[in-house]
């Protein structure tokens, strides 16, 4: 028998051998499947697993906590002197008005008045008096009162006050001595002292007595108060005060001329039924010029701290009248 050239003679003849066609397909597949699953290993990409979800923080708001409600505060129990508290001039004789603030339930206060000049609780006291607690109650001066010490002392139970300083009683016939102005035209008077009791400071003799002007009434009495006002007689200011219960409008203003200053005065208030002013000028030294002379600088500043020019203006107000 001649032989065949034949490629693959030797696979066939192996398969026609012992192994059946479809055992041989069967394991052809099994290997094609693993050689596959190997070279897929190999050279696939390792699949990176996503990340787990992780919860995202909740935010949360702390409640806020109401403050714990206090109880109200209790004001403190007080008595407040209001006047005469210290500096006024008082004329015997005349009906002036106490007052003061209190904080107490008290319906009554023991007013007590008094001269600090005088030794002794009992000696000291020249009135005392049981009074409702309204703040304000209407005291006439005695006629033989007089002194530069005197001093308030309202008190209830464990709560007291007493004036802030000393007030003054000057005997009623004080203005007796001075000097009478009657200007007949306008038909009014009224009195003035002659010099002032005073051994720097003094009267500008051309303002003297006190220039006076006459108006209507003004029942608003309107004050506009001003620190730095320019007036036509100097720099000066306004404000409104009060004297022995009595309103002014005053405004001063000040100039120089040889180491002095003049200051000018004017008062204007209402009183019987007009608006009266009156006007006047007040020299005062230059303390510091006395310097070193003996203790004439220490008695000028002393006499100028003390000096009121307002209690002699009232007082001059207290005796204007119209003439009949």
């Amino acid at each position: 028998m001649s032989k065949k050239n034949c490629k693959g003679c030797n696979i066939k003849q192996y398969l026609n051998k012992g192994v059946s066609t479809p055992v041989g397909i069967i394991i052809i597949f099994v290997l094609a499947i693993v050689v596959g699953g190997i070279l897929t290993w190999q050279f696939w990409p390792e699949e990176v697993p996503a990340p787990s979800p992780t919860a995202s923080p909740t935010s949360t708001t702390t409640p806020s906590l109401s403050p714990t409600p206090t109880a109200p505060l209790t004001p403190e129990p007080y008595i407040n002197i209001i006047s005469p508290n210290g500096g006024e001039y008082l004329i015997a004789g005349a009906t002036y008005q106490i007052e003061w603030n209190t904080g107490i339930s008290e319906s009554i206060v023991n007013i007590i008045l008094f001269n600090k000049d005088i030794l002794g609780a009992s000696a000291s006291k020249y009135w005392q008096e049981e009074v409702p607690n309204t703040g304000t109650y209407k005291l006439t001066i005695g006629d033989s009162w007089s002194g530069d010490n005197f001093m308030l002392y309202i008190s209830a139970g464990d709560y007291h006050d007493d004036s802030d300083a000393c007030f003054n009683i000057v005997a009623s016939d004080e203005t007796a001595d001075w000097k009478i102005y009657a200007n007949d035209e306008y038909g009014f008077s009224f009195r003035y002292p002659e010099e002032l009791s005073t051994e720097f400071i003094s009267i500008n003799s051309p303002s003297w007595p006190p220039k006076v002007e006459i108006g209507q009434i003004d029942s608003n009495f309107i004050c506009e108060e001003n620190s730095n006002l320019k007036t036509l007689f100097g720099y000066g200011k306004r404000e409104k005060i009060t004297i022995n219960n009595n309103t002014y409008c005053l405004t001063t203003g000040s100039d120089g001329a040889a180491g002095k200053s003049y200051i000018t005065y004017q008062y204007v208030t209402n009183r019987n039924n007009h608006q009266i002013t009156f006007e006047f000028v007040l020299i005062y030294p230059s303390c510091g010029g006395f310097y070193g002379i003996d203790n004439i600088m220490e008695r000028c500043e002393e006499e100028e701290s003390m000096f009121d020019p307002n209690i002699i203006a009232d007082q001059m107000f207290s005796t204007f009248k119209f003439i009949d």
